[in-house]
């Protein structure tokens, strides 16, 4: 019985030890991480900075700012408008930068030289800080962006049908989600025939 308190309490010494550093390692190469003197090294790599950034664009609290020269630089990009008036924001992502910046920022702009409803939009995406073009390649009357999360914006277009008044287009409504696949903007959904 002497005997098997002796072999105990040497089991636990050794297990004491080895858990404060001092012996043996309880597996190969495990020691060094448990030692309390071992520091990790800093993880400094191109990803970790850029995720610390927040991306081209942001300001005034948002993972996207409309008012930003960023902003502005993308939309000189389309040219004049259809109608021959500038190009006006309509909306824009308003994702706050606490909340995490989704894949796809989104603005909206509008031709502000039509005030009859039937002004064209143009929807345009940004990734990471980039400007990365617009939804369709020609601009749309009765655009509207309806929703977006952290991966995918959602545009519903409608549009005109033979007679139909101005106030009240019959064609759709149609929706397209567009969604971020890594390296394009991918739409999904039926668009507004071609005029």
């Amino acid at each position: 019985m002497r005997a098997r308190a002796v072999f105990i309490v040497a089991g636990i010494a050794v297990m004491a030890s080895a858990c404060a550093g001092n012996g043996p390692p309880l597996s190969r190469g495990y020691a060094d991480y448990t030692s309390a003197s071992h520091t990790f090294p800093a993880q400094t790599t191109e990803a970790t900075a850029a995720a610390a950034q927040p991306p081209n664009g942001s300001g005034h609290g948002l993972c996207f700012d409309a008012n930003s020269a960023f902003a502005r630089d993308a939309v000189a990009t389309l040219g004049p408008a259809p109608a021959g008036g500038p190009w006006q924001v309509g909306k824009a992502d308003d994702t706050p930068l606490s909340a995490g910046c989704p894949d796809l920022s989104w603005m909206q702009v509008d031709d502000s030289a039509t005030n009859d409803g039937t002004f064209a939009s143009a929807v345009l995406f940004f990734h990471d800080g980039e400007y990365v073009g617009t939804a369709t390649p020609q601009p749309y009357s009765y655009t509207d962006v309806i929703g977006s999360d952290a991966r995918s914006v959602a545009v519903r277009y409608r549009w005109i049908i033979d007679d139909d008044p101005l106030c009240c287009p019959r064609g759709g409504p149609s929706v397209v989600t567009f969604t971020w696949d890594g390296v394009h903007v991918q739409a999904h959904g039926t668009f507004p025939p071609s005029s």
